[in-house]
């Protein structure tokens, strides 16, 4: 989900363990020569989607092992991604509370593409509530609200 820290913990994990992490909004950014919302804006959420696909199949061919992909929280629920993460590696659900997720999307300074700010506590629950299905099928799911690098180790030790 928006908000909960998947960059973050990438970032995290990667450094701990010695893994390469790969932000796939961040190279979607560089690619296109815009951010994300930007890109939303200009060409729509199915451009996108579209884009965010090619750029997944694409990093997981070069990327095959030892490395740590932080996805956007649509990533999995569009067109066939969330098998391909499966089947090229371990996902991993950062499960929050709603209001968490409103709490750090306030501290950001960012614009979130699907969230217009009118009631981000309803737009967060709408769009978790869609996408609940997809994140369950995740390998492993834990709780972003009382995480350490620390916890990620039976993660990391059931990958090797």
């Amino acid at each position: 989900m928006p908000g909960v820290g998947k960059s973050y913990w990438a970032e995290q994990i990667a450094a701990h363990y010695a893994l390469q992490c790969i932000d796939l909004d961040n190279i979607i950014e560089v690619r296109s020569g815009m951010s994300i919302g930007t890109f939303f804006e200009r060409f729509g959420e199915a451009e996108f989607r579209k884009l965010e696909q090619l750029t997944l199949t694409q990093i997981q061919e070069v990327f095959s092992s030892n490395c740590i992909i932080a996805c956007g929280g649509g990533t999995p629920c569009f067109f066939d991604n969330l098998a391909k993460m499966k089947a090229k590696g371990k996902v991993i659900y950062l499960k929050a509370n709603i209001n968490f997720l409103v709490k750090n999307l306030e501290a950001e300074h960012q614009k979130r593409p699907l969230l217009n700010n009118n009631n981000r506590q309803e737009e967060i629950a709408a769009i978790l509530e869609t996408r609940r299905s997809f994140y369950e099928q995740a390998d492993f799911i834990v709780s972003a609200e009382s995480l350490t690098v620390k916890y990620f180790q039976t993660i990391i030790n059931a990958l090797r």
